[in-house]
């Protein structure tokens, strides 16, 4: 959930994988859940690693993957984040591009502090950051567990493990198949 303006607004986050070996961009799942927040008119913000070039989000060249997944990406409205050329791949013998950061329009607004990571991430790809204007931050909380009841506690996880356990049984009995999937 995130704020857009005085609405609170909900998204659909996910990251996706296009091997390079495989068919042209995109993925099928990755346009299944394209399609999924148009239907549902959810915002989408998602992370991807495309194994494509394009100058466009700072490769160092385009690739004929690459021409196809910004078509795809313009097809649909969604715009590419990525800002400057830094790499986010890196070995080496190479830096490219190859991870997008890609939102729906009105979610594109909201990411602001884009950059990718000068943190080692132990791995060939570098950490990308950013963030979400408008999302509540949840407060951070500790629990002393020295100041734990820890007698109502036990209480309180049999009460809700019988309460589990009643509604669990009361679903099999209405519909048995339902507990054996």
């Amino acid at each position: 959930m995130y704020h857009e303006g005085k609405a609170q607004r909900a998204a659909i986050l996910a990251s996706a994988y296009f091997p390079y070996l495989v068919s042209l961009p995109p993925t099928l799942a990755c346009n299944q859940l394209v399609e999924l927040s148009e239907l549902q008119r959810l915002n989408l913000l998602l992370g991807v690693d495309a194994n494509a070039h394009h100058e466009t989000w700072g490769s160092t060249d385009t690739n004929p993957r690459g021409e196809c997944l910004l078509n795809y990406l313009v097809s649909k409205g969604l715009i590419v984040l990525n800002e400057g050329s830094e790499p986010t791949f890196l070995t080496r013998s190479r830096a490219e591009v190859l991870d997008l950061t890609v939102a729906s329009p009105a979610l594109s607004a909201q990411v602001v502090r884009w950059h990718v990571s000068e943190e080692p991430s132990h791995s060939d790809h570098r950490y990308i950051y950013f963030e979400v204007s408008g999302v509540d931050k949840p407060d951070v909380t500790y629990q002393n567990p020295r100041k734990t009841n820890w007698a109502k506690y036990r209480q309180f996880l049999e009460s809700e493990i019988r309460h589990k356990e009643y509604q669990r049984h009361r679903r099999c009995f209405k519909r048995p198949w339902y507990c054996y999937r």
